[in-house]
């Protein structure tokens, strides 16, 4: 409780002349800074160990912000040893430290980036599912963080960030794999040139969650749809002689479209005068989302390049 109370404290204002931080001496943080090390260093509890890690990455980024102090090594030395220990409760402190610190000093960080890709794929391959999806989030914030010419580095664990989004869905794991496409999303729709080089094995893969029907949560069916086209449409110079990829990005999108339920609601079969599609069906309806992807593709790519493509899958047997 103490732990949260003073991270609260510490983001009570966006102006630090107003909030703790302001009001101690340079003194105070330092030590303030040195004895909650100490204190994560030596928790037993997996309960409280997230609050302790979150407080850890806010005072770290509020030193930097209040006193341009960079304090990288020592918390980076200590995540580590964490994740080397192997034990979730560490290893899940350690990402957390590491998501707090990418907020601020991402930059700086890119000192240790042979340290980190490593750490994102030894944790997005880890068997612990919990790790494993922590680990997919640290990636994804810091490559939605960096620029193009740094977040490049990184690329190499971009299978990683696809078995850990194809696990979820093959154990049926709804939460996790929502979580895995929002955070894919993200970064798509900043960098989607991260994908470029994975882009077919992405299309594969994600064909399979948009097949499954039984989802509890609708809205997973149409998120690859989504992500798919917003990185054809950011790239587009780089798809626009690629028409055979295209075809079929057109192609999976018509699939969800027309896929219709074999058991039809009679409600919708015979709806009452003056019925009509509430606003939030829409957003989770395939043929409305399929059609303002397809929208969106015809009208940033060109008709000249889209409605033969089009024309052509519209005739095609699999439609």
């Amino acid at each position: 409780m103490c732990a949260i109370l003073l991270r609260s404290a510490f983001l009570s204002s966006q102006d630090h002349s107003k909030n703790l931080w302001g009001k101690i001496t340079k003194e105070h943080r330092s030590d303030i800074e040195q004895k909650t090390m100490e204190l994560i260093s030596n928790e037993t509890d997996k309960i409280v160990m997230p609050h302790i890690a979150n407080l850890m990455s806010e005072i770290i980024g509020s030193l930097y912000e209040i006193e341009d102090q960079v304090h990288k090594q020592e918390p980076h030395e200590l995540c580590k040893k964490f994740i080397e220990s192997g034990e979730q409760m560490h290893v899940l402190a350690a990402l957390n430290i590491y998501m707090g610190m990418f907020e601020k000093l991402f930059e700086e960080l890119l000192e240790y980036k042979a340290d980190i890709l490593k750490i994102f794929q030894f944790t997005m391959g880890h068997s612990d599912t919990e790790i494993a999806l922590k680990g997919l989030q640290a990636t994804c914030k810091l490559v939605y963080m960096l620029e193009r010419k740094h977040s490049n580095y990184f690329v190499d664990a971009l299978d990683y960030m696809i078995r850990v989004t194809m696990n979820a869905f093959d154990r049926g794991d709804e939460d996790s794999l929502e979580q895995c496409l929002i955070e894919l999303k993200q970064v798509c729709d900043t960098e989607p040139k991260f994908f470029q080089s994975k882009f077919t094995e992405l299309c594969e893969n994600f064909q399979k969650i948009m097949a499954y029907k039984d989802y509890e949560k609708k809205t997973i069916r149409i998120m690859p749809v989504e992500f798919i086209s917003t990185i054809v449409v950011r790239l587009k110079s780089a798809f626009a002689k690629k028409t055979k990829t295209i075809a079929k990005v057109v192609e999976l999108i018509y699939g969800l479209m027309i896929d219709i339920d074999e058991d039809v609601d009679e409600e919708w079969l015979n709806p009452q005068d003056g019925c009509k599609i509430e606003e939030e069906e829409f957003s989770v309806n395939p043929a409305h989302v399929g059609g303002k992807c397809i929208d969106s593709l015809i009208r940033e790519l060109g008709q000249e390049l889209m409605m033969p493509i089009v024309q052509q899958v519209m005739s095609s047997n699999s439609v």
